[in-house]
């Protein structure tokens, strides 16, 4: 199970540290941390697919965050697809 789906289902987690320990705990995730002289942190490492693992759970949020805005804007009306791309060319829209 992923993060994102286990926050869909309810769980709450309002604060970074929990969302963190939770996405290392569902993306199975095993950083090796690098700390200096002394002991101040300097960097993690992660191996390849842990990353993308990251990089995908990202996408999904901002995938989330864009269905958000979507959903809760006061303009629902909707243009179709040929029309909406005509009004770009013409330059009427941004």
């Amino acid at each position: 199970m992923e993060c994102l789906d286990i926050i869909k289902k309810g769980q709450e987690y309002n604060t970074k540290f929990n969302f963190l320990n939770l996405c290392m705990q569902t993306l199975n995730l095993h950083p090796q941390y690098v700390k200096g002289e002394h002991d101040e942190p300097l960097g993690v490492f992660l191996t390849v697919s842990e990353f993308q693992s990251i990089l995908d759970e990202l996408e999904e949020l901002e995938d989330i965050k864009a269905a958000d805005i979507f959903e809760n804007r006061k303009d629902k009306e909707f243009v179709p697809f040929r029309e909406a791309l005509d009004e770009i060319k013409n330059g009427l829209v941004k």
